[in-house]
């Protein structure tokens, strides 16, 4: 998906004052290969206006092979690989060919490679300075700097890396001599817990697989730090494999997000304790007013009857929130879901019989020996609301269906079905509020322990409804593969 121009603007104006007037050509290229943004030296490079050069693919500026092998560097630099000094032949308005050297930093937001900055230098002017190249040299390391970007190069014979200058800064280490850093070294500053996992990434790229990976160090004056990697291998002129990477210090990115993680949590229980203060003190109202009426009244027992339903409601409230509240359990068994779906219909048979309600189970033939790890008495307490809720739901001589099948190669489905009035898309965006419910006499609790349960079960949970057709809620699980009834 192209990224449009005003989107990557602000990455290119965050470079603006050290590119414009830079004596090498810097150029955006977005994640589609075009030209969004050109200084003033790439225009003198090409021939071509800054009119002209934006909006035309980079490979155009390029004689064959060098457009044919465009398409491999361009896709390494969406995964955040960094190439220094490379050479191309550029093609120029006027069909000159002008060789050059570039190199290439992915633009990364919000861990997101969104564009490629590319930095030209013409080879073709034998006067081109020492300064020059040092100039050009301390521009990419202040765009890594910038983007607390670092990139590295692994030598798997030697077990040792070559790092950037903003690298070893976000380690917290001084660059010494030729900046080749050993593996051991390197694990020596991962954080103890997430060594084991940094050591398998890396078994993952040398069998040839991409890694995308967020680990935390140690830096030697004990601040810890998040880093995100991005790695895969690479084939160098040569024929040589070594990989490649960039490390992102994404650090105060974490922090934001639990601060704002832990907002969303404080709102959430500010509005649980709302909820649960309204809840009780309307039936509290009701049992001071009658306390006081009972003295002087002529008939006690039908106030003693309000009263002992306010209290039931109110131990149905608690009931819920200690549900709600509840520790997961520790350890999951292999759970029959079929099995347990058959022991709630048979619970809540009475109650359908009760509204001459035609309740139904209807199994398909490769589910029933399907398994998923889970807990059996949890999994059973969230299909008893469902299948509660949807008897409820139905009409007297109504109809409720239950079907279990498999989904997909890895799941099975559990639709509960009712053809009761049905629901409005509102309400139903609405449904798993705490103290939300469209029944008189609950909390709206029961839906959220049941989608608590489920997401314990790494399952999801659906509602879909139609006003005055029914209501569909579907449960999916991921079910243990090859696995037989025991």
């Amino acid at each position: 998906m192209s990224e449009s121009t005003d989107t990557l603007q602000p990455a290119f104006r965050a470079y603006r004052d050290l590119s414009e007037y830079n004596s090498d050509g810097i150029c955006l290229i977005d994640r589609d290969g075009n030209i969004v943004e050109a200084n003033r030296k790439c225009e003198a490079i090409s021939g071509y206006a800054k009119a002209e050069l934006l909006g035309k693919h980079c490979t155009e500026l390029l004689l064959s092979p060098d457009a044919q092998s465009a398409n491999a560097w361009f896709a390494s630099g969406l995964h955040g690989a960094i190439l220094h000094s490379t050479g191309l032949r550029l093609k120029t308005k006027a069909g000159k060919q002008v060789p050059v050297v570039y190199s290439r930093v992915p633009v990364i937001v919000d861990e997101q490679v969104i564009a490629l900055c590319v930095i030209i230098k013409d080879m073709s002017r034998p006067h081109e300075t020492e300064q020059q190249l040092a100039r050009s040299q301390q521009w990419l390391e202040s765009t890594q700097r910038i983007a607390h970007l670092g990139c590295w190069e692994f030598d798997p014979v030697n077990l040792r890396s070559m790092w950037s200058e903003e690298l070893f800064r976000i380690y917290g280490i001084e660059h010494k001599g030729s900046g080749y850093v050993d593996l051991a070294t390197v694990i020596r500053y991962i954080h103890p817990e997430d060594q084991e996992r940094f050591i398998a990434s890396a078994q993952a790229l040398a069998e040839g697989k991409p890694y995308d990976v967020d680990f935390r160090i140690i830096r030697p004056d004990g601040d810890v730090r998040v880093i995100h990697s991005k790695r895969q291998l690479f084939v160098d002129d040569h024929g040589e494999t070594k990989f490649i990477g960039t490390a992102q210090d994404i650090t105060e990115h974490k922090r934001t997000e639990e601060l704002l993680l832990r907002s969303e949590r404080l709102s959430a229980v500010g509005q649980l304790a709302a909820g649960v203060a309204h809840e009780i003190r309307n039936p509290l109202t009701v049992l001071k007013g009658f306390l006081k009426l009972l003295p002087v009244a002529e008939e006690r027992k039908p106030y003693i009857e309000i009263m002992e339903n306010e209290l039931i409601h109110i131990e149905k409230v608690i009931e819920d929130l200690l549900a709600l509240g509840k520790p997961q359990p520790q350890t999951f068994a292999k759970v029959n879901v079929v099995q347990v779906v058959q022991e709630v219909m048979a619970l809540l048979k009475i109650q359908a019989v009760s509204k001459c309600i035609d309740a139904e189970l209807n199994v398909e033939p490769s589910a029933e020996t399907a398994l998923v790890e889970g807990d059996a008495f949890e999994l059973k307490q969230a299909f008893i609301h469902l299948v509660k809720n949807a008897i409820e739901a139905a009409p007297n001589a109504g109809k409720v269906a239950v079907h279990i099948q498999l989904e997909g190669d890895d799941a099975m489905r559990i639709d509960v079905i009712d053809n009761g009035t049905g629901l409005s898309e509102e309400t139903v965006r609405k449904l798993g509020t705490p103290f939300y419910t469209t029944k008189e006499d609950a909390t709206g609790l029961g839906l959220l322990v049941s989608q608590q349960i489920i997401s314990m079960h790494r399952g999801q949970l659906k509602i879909a409804s139609l006003v005055g057709t029914g209501t569909t809620v579907s449960v999916i699980l991921p079910r243990l593969k090859g696995a037989r009834k025991s």
